[in-house]
């Protein structure tokens, strides 16, 4: 998460803890709409990124491979 979009979902905390006060006797809904809103349109921002350009795949190594490559390192290493 990029810290403008760090700022933007605060920001929705802070305007849905806002609609739940009741400033001169009522609460103010369109706070809330708000708050609900910047959650969408982060999602969606994230989500597109995601689509767009996905973080590349890590390859894993399981033991009996990483033992082979050690096996070759050594070998090239000591001339076996």
């Amino acid at each position: 998460m990029t810290r403008w979009e760090t700022y933007l979902a605060l920001l929705a905390v802070v305007l849905a803890s806002l609609s739940v006060v009741s400033i001169g006797g009522r609460p103010r809904p369109a706070l809330a709409f708000a708050a609900i809103g910047l959650l969408l349109l982060i999602a969606y921002l994230r989500l597109r990124r995601q689509l767009t350009h996905p973080a590349p795949k890590t390859r894993k190594l399981d033991a009996y491979e990483r033992a082979l490559r050690i096996q070759e390192e050594r070998e090239r290493k000591f001339g076996r």
